[in-house]
C-alpha cells in the first residue's frame, strides 16, 4: 500500500484546497511537498481501514486558524463555549476534508472506512507520522497534511 499513499496525499490536498477557497475564500499562495515541521497547532488525526491502514494528520497554523474559527463561527461563540470549539474544529475539518477525498482514492481503496477524529493529546503524535506531506499555504497561514498508509 505504501506506493498509493502519494495518491491519498493527493487527494487530501485537493480537497483542502476546494474548501480552504470556496468554502473559506482563502487565496493559496502554494502547494509544497515539504511540511512546515515546527508546525503543531490545531492538530487532528483520522484512520481510515479496511483494505489496509491509512492516517491523515491535518496541523493549522495558529493565524490561518483564527480566520477559520471565525468563518465557522461568525456568529460569535459563547466563552464557556469556545475552549471546546476550538478543539473541536480541525476534527471537524479533518472529517469533511478526508470524507470528501474518500472518492478520489484509487479503486483498491474504496473499502476504506473512516474512523473518528482524535486530537494530538491521544495516541497518535503529529511528529511520527512519516510519509507523504504537503504544506498548503495560504495568504493567512499554512495547512499540513501527512499521510501514512499500511
Amino acid at each position: 500500500m505504501k506506493k498509493s499513499t502519494q495518491h491519498f496525499l493527493d487527494a487530501i490536498v485537493q480537497e483542502t484546497n476546494i474548501f480552504l477557497k470556496e468554502d473559506m475564500l482563502l487565496d493559496i499562495v502554494e502547494v509544497s511537498l515539504e511540511t512546515n515541521s515546527a508546525l503543531r497547532s490545531h492538530c487532528s488525526f483520522i484512520e481510515l481501514e479496511g483494505v489496509g491502514k491509512v492516517i491523515v494528520a491535518i496541523a493549522i497554523q495558529d493565524s490561518l486558524f483564527d480566520i477559520l474559527f471565525n468563518t465557522f463561527f461568525k456568529d460569535g461563540v459563547s466563552v464557556d463555549e469556545k475552549d471546546e470549539l476550538i478543539e473541536a474544529l480541525p476534527h471537524e475539518i479533518i472529517n469533511t476534508v478526508v470524507g470528501l477525498a474518500i472518492r478520489r482514492f484509487p479503486k483498491e481503496y474504496a473499502g476504506l472506512e473512516l474512523g473518528i477524529p482524535v486530537g494530538v493529546d491521544e495516541n497518535i503524535d503529529f511528529e511520527n507520522i512519516h510519509s507523504a506531506e504537503a504544506t498548503i499555504k495560504t495568504s493567512v497561514g499554512d495547512f499540513v497534511c501527512k499521510v501514512s498508509a499500511e
